[in-house]
């Protein structure tokens, strides 16, 4: 975004008094940081000297190897995970990492001429007398190298700054990083690691973003290996031709995981942690805009949704219900009664979320700054008075999320709007962000953050302090709030950050270019380790033609966070408002979205579980045709589904890559043989939707449960072994109480196809009968658990089943 349209954007929001007030406080944090400036080099750090003779000891997990001077522990926490860390160095706030306590698998100590070989089970790290670390696949049980997974050349150091290069071939892509607004594949690019607002909107290109993770995966000949850096200071991924990770401070300490794509991240998400079980309504639809001023505004825009059949399952609600821009606060006058209006807007199955900024607006009146003061809950300049910051409410002091006693003490403000009905928290501006004129819009680097008795800097703190506010609030709803799951969506976070929020895209430009940018975005925030995101439909800053419109909400159908929302000031953005053809559209989509809830919830309930990402790109799976790999504009939701939306203007037909197997299209039950590529005919109404062959899907439909079977292509050698397992996950939507979980799998015995179902739990639903819908040949008969049942047109009506058996037409 250019400085005059950053310009213009703040007059048209915050009006030309705050817009000169940014040049003040542009002034003011230049002046602080000049004041006391932070120190460049802290201690005379010895460089790693390449062939110096190694030394090598080992304690329980941990593997140390001496080069001079210089320390390099590898710590063996699973068979194919490891911790690396360069000393001497300040080691990371311990914020991101969760799983301490690993298995602790045996590993075999080899040394030998030059190098020292650590060998589990499945992995192999060389560590060379120059500093140089390579690793490696194995075969058990003999721990000889089969395949070099990767390499790191010897790290640089310079002060308390670092470098390290690890090495990729032509052939390597890279995926993760947190957000991006860029391709899928993000090699030959770099990439600050800085969260930063970018003001108001932004383009491709534009970097850094809201949400930046300091891990990356290179993927290479379906080997892939995961490197995290633990260091929340600000940095850069240069991934120009070799892989180049720059930190500005904090020791060099990594973490490595190699193995298969699906097996890094469900490894990463266990160290980081694994995002929690959301409330089903969450994964509904959300309705929001920038500019709901009022609370007969909001009545009307639900009854608008009921005239027009449209269904809704979450209000948003902006700035514009605070007094005075001021947090945890509601304007009498605009929303007299907001106890009132949330109770009945859940009458009508309707919850109420609403904004939440961590600046405290400077007012001795008001309650929320006076316990700032009182309780010492700020972030302070270095001579201990409270920095300021400029947003909303003007000039503001921010709480210091870092300190575990001010955390605590914020979060017990929540009880204010839960008392009120409010059922979720969207956490904004919390990079943090700041109006600035020029310069980086946030705190001062040499701002003091408070941390179990000692100080940190908002250099080392900054990255952090988004993870640190949704921590709180994700704490204060587990306290105040104990029968209901926490729900929060936040815009910025860092590693770990799937514990407490969900994210989405931010501030993004509506463009078509825009659109087809929110796919490998997703998708590299779902290779991060952030598995439940989305993005506001139709671009936040600007107004979508109605093409735009619909393709935008088409793709968000199919994605886990499923929001509209636009900034203030725009023409309006519901969907009656772009004529009566886009409104049958979108009344469609937003059904289907119902329809698609059950198997939605149970790819929650599979990411809270085993780490599996809900959205994936087309290398989750081995053995694509590298052509198939490399798509960027099609992808997988779940095991079972394979999504090809349409993200250009004007298309009659869009090519698709069918990976191996039996495909059915969801629309009409026609069956696919992969792996293929073939060219779908595209209406404005379409979205390509594929379901895989041997899979079993719950979904609803006219609001009662509904199984759909896609039988699998049956050969005359077919194993039950060949077939996928499928998962159906019920509860009663929230709490903590009873759980239902189905494993479905097809067998084949005596010429007939068999699906078996094994389940756990004891939760019952309301509803225990479903229908059976079947895609692929006719089926003539059906007999459950020994029950003969009628089928008509491929569909059958029954109650829950061990064991079916179904015979197909000859």
């Amino acid at each position: 975004m250019s400085t005059l349209s950053k310009l213009y954007f703040a007059l048209r929001t915050i009006g030309w008094k705050t817009t000169l007030r940014t040049i003040r406080y542009a002034w003011y944090r230049d002046q602080m940081e000049r004041r006391f400036p932070l120190p460049q080099v802290r201690g005379n750090y010895p460089a790693l000297t390449p062939g110096a003779p190694v030394e090598v000891t080992i304690d329980g997990q941990n593997v140390t190897c001496t080069f001079g001077e210089r320390q390099l522990d590898v710590t063996v926490l699973d068979h194919n995970l490891f911790r690396l860390t360069w000393l001497p160095g300040d080691l990371p706030l311990p914020v991101g990492v969760v799983e301490q306590e690993w298995e602790n698998p045996s590993f075999e100590l080899i040394q030998e001429p030059g190098k020292v070989l650590i060998c589990s089970a499945t992995t192999q790290i060389e560590v060379q007398d120059t500093g140089e670390i390579g690793y490696w696949i194995v075969n058990r049980p003999s721990h000889q190298p089969a395949r070099q997974a990767g390499r790191d050349l010897p790290p640089v150091f310079a002060g308390n700054s670092w470098e390290l290069t690890s090495e990729l071939s032509d052939q390597s892509v890279i995926y993760g990083t947190g957000m991006r607004a860029a391709a899928l594949n993000l090699r030959g690019s770099r990439y600050r690691l800085w969260n930063r607002d970018p003001g108001g909107s932004y383009a491709a290109g534009d970097d850094p973003l809201y949400l930046n993770i300091p891990v990356y995966l290179t993927l290479d000949n379906g080997i892939c290996v995961l490197r995290f850096f633990e260091n929340s200071y600000s940095g850069k991924f240069d991934f120009s031709s070799q892989a180049i990770s720059r930190f500005q401070n904090g020791a060099l300490r990594y973490y490595v995981i190699v193995g298969g794509l699906s097996e890094c991240l469900q490894q990463f998400t266990r160290l980081t942690g694994r995002p929690p079980l959301p409330p089903r309504w969450a994964l509904g639809y959300h309705q929001s805009r920038w500019g709901y001023k009022s609370e007969a505004e909001i009545r009307e825009i639900v009854r608008y949704f009921k005239e027009y059949d449209l269904p809704l399952d979450v209000i948003h609600l902006d700035i514009d219900y605070m007094s005075g821009y001021r947090v945890f606060s509601v304007d009498q006058d605009r929303f007299p009664d907001l106890g009132k209006l949330s109770a009945d807007l859940l009458d009508q199955g309707i919850r109420l979320v609403t904004i939440l900024d961590p600046g405290v607006k400077i007012d001795p009146h008001y309650a929320v700054y006076r316990l700032c003061l009182a309780e010492n809950m700020y972030v302070a300049t270095p001579s201990g008075k409270p920095t300021m910051g400029l947003v909303w409410p003007e000039e503001c002091i921010f709480p210091d999320f870092c300190n575990p006693e001010a955390s605590e003490r914020w979060g017990e403000l929540y009880p204010h709007l839960l008392d009120l009905g409010v059922a979720g928290f969207w956490h904004d501006m919390n990079e943090p962000a700041t109006f600035a004129a020029w310069g980086d819009p946030s705190l001062p680097v040499n701002a003091l953050h408070h941390v179990d008795g000692t100080t940190k800097t908002h250099a080392e703190c900054h990255n952090l302090y988004g993870l640190g506010m949704n921590r709180a609030g994700y704490f204060a709803l587990r306290k105040w709030n104990p029968e209901k799951r926490p729900w929060i969506l936040s815009r910025s976070g860092w590693a770990g950050g799937q514990r407490f929020a969900w994210n989405w895209t931010g501030d993004i430009a509506s463009s078509w270019e825009m659109l087809q940018l929110t796919l490998p975005s997703l998708l590299n925030m779902s290779m991060s380790g952030i598995y439940f995101a989305g993005s506001d439909i139709g671009g936040f800053s600007g107004h979508p033609d109605p093409e735009l419109y619909v393709r935008w909400f088409q793709l968000a159908a199919l994605t886990p966070f499923f929001r509209l929302h636009s900034a203030t000031g725009l023409p309006p953005r519901e969907p009656w408002t772009f004529g009566e053809e886009v409104l049958n559209i979108i009344r469609r989509v937003l059904k289907f979205r119902q329809q698609l809830l059950p198997y939605l919830y149970t790819l929650a309930y599979q990411a809270a579980t085993s780490g599996l990402p809900l959205m994936r790109p087309m290398t989750w799976e081995k053995g694509l045709p590298v052509e198939t790999q490399s798509l960027e504009n099609q992808f997988f939701l779940g095991d079972h589904l394979l999504v090809a939306p349409v993200l250009e203007a004007g298309l009659e037909a869009r090519q698709v890559g069918l990976p191996p197997g039996l495909w059915y299209a969801f629309l009409n039950g026609s069956g696919l043989p992969g792996p293929a590529t073939i060219d779908i005919p595209v209406t404005l109404e379409s979205m390509p939707l594929f379901l895989r062959g041997g899979s079993v899907i719950p979904l609803l439909e006219d609001n009662q449960p509904v199984l759909l079977i896609a039988i699998p292509h049956i050969t005359s050698n077919y194993e039950a072994s060949s077939s996928p397992v499928s998962l159906v996950y019920l509860d009663a939507g929230d709490g903590y109480g009873p759980f239902r979980l189905e494993r479905y799998r097809f067998t084949y015995e005596n010429g007939d196809l068999v699906l078996l179902c094994e389940s756990e739990g004891d939760y019952r639903p309301d509803i225990d009968d479903y229908t059976l819908i079947f895609y692929g040949p006719e089926v003539e008969t059906v007999v459950a658990d020994g029950q003969p049942l009628t089928v008509q047109t491929n569909r059958v009506r029954l109650s829950r089943f061990s064991r079916l058996e179904i015979r197909l037409a000859k």
